[in-house]
C-alpha cells in the first residue's frame, strides 16, 4: 500500500520544492502551496503548533489561497468554489454529489436557477479547513515515519520565521536560529509536563498555552471572513 512504500522511503539527500517551508515534512499528498507567498507547507500539526502548517501560516500572513500539489487527490489545481471562483479556504467547502464524487462551494451560495444542483444535499456541506487542518482526504497526514523525521521547530520558531519574511522574503529557519543553534526568541512556551508540582506550575505552563490557542482561534475567525483576493 502506498502508506507502506511512504513509511520505508529512504530520507532524500536534498529536499524537494515542496517541502514544508516549517517542518521538512515533503509527502506530495499532505503539502500545499500559500498563492501569495509560494511557498510550500504540509498538514501535519507539529507538537505545540496550535494548527497545521499550512493554516498556520496562511492565518500568520493574512492569506487564504492554495494550490494542490500534482500528486493530490484533485490534481494540480486552486481551490475555488465551483460556482462563484471564491478562493478563500476559510470559506470553502464541499457537497458529496456522487459515492466518489464531491463539488467545492463556498459558504452559503446560492444555487437556485443551477440545473446540475438539483441532486445536491447542501446540508451536507462540510468546510475544507476542519480542526485547524485541511479535511484528510484532501490534504493528507504524513505517515507517522515522516512525522517522526520532521525537523523540530517551536510557536516561537515560527512566529519568528513569518516576521522576518515581511521584510526578507528570502530568510529561512536557520535565520531564527543563533550561531549556537539557539532560537533567537525567547518568547517560547514551557512545555507541558506530564505530572506538576504544584497548581502554581500547572497555571504558569498551561496559561500562556491556553491564550496562544485563544489568539489562534480569534485569528481563525478574523480569516473566515477575509474577502477572497
Amino acid at each position: 500500500f502506498v502508506e507502506e512504500d511512504e513509511r520505508e522511503a529512504p530520507v532524500p539527500s536534498e529536499l524537494p520544492a515542496w517541502a514544508c517551508s516549517y517542518c521538512n515534512v515533503h509527502t506530495p499528498s499532505a503539502v500545499v502551496k500559500c498563492v501569495t507567498t509560494g511557498r510550500w507547507f504540509c498538514n501535519y500539526r507539529p507538537p505545540g503548533l496550535p494548527a497545521s502548517c499550512i493554516v498556520y501560516h496562511l492565518i500568520k500572513s493574512r492569506n487564504n489561497e492554495v494550490t494542490l500539489h500534482a500528486e493530490s487527490p484533485l490534481g494540480e489545481i486552486t481551490l475555488e468554489c465551483f460556482l462563484t471562483g471564491t478562493k478563500n479556504v476559510f470559506s470553502l467547502g464541499f457537497v458529496p454529489v456522487k459515492e466518489d464524487l464531491v463539488v467545492l462551494l463556498a459558504r452559503d451560495v446560492d444555487v437556485s436557477g443551477i440545473e446540475d444542483a438539483s441532486d445536491w444535499d447542501l446540508t451536507k456541506w462540510q468546510p475544507l479547513v476542519r480542526e485547524k487542518a485541511f479535511v484528510p482526504w484532501l490534504v493528507k497526514q504524513p505517515t507517522d515515519s515522516e512525522a517522526l523525521r520532521a525537523r523540530p521547530c517551536s510557536v516561537a520558531q515560527i512566529s519568528r520565521l513569518e516576521e522576518l519574511w515581511r521584510t526578507n522574503p528570502a530568510a529561512t529557519y536557520a535565520d531564527t536560529l543563533s550561531a549556537e543553534g539557539d532560537a533567537l526568541d525567547g518568547g517560547e512556551p514551557a512545555p507541558i509536563q506530564r505530572q506538576y508540582e504544584d497548581a502554581y506550575q500547572y497555571q504558569s505552563i498551561m496559561g500562556p498555552l491556553v491564550r496562544l490557542e485563544a489568539e489562534n482561534d480569534r485569528q481563525m475567525r478574523e480569516a473566515q471572513t477575509q474577502e477572497a483576493l
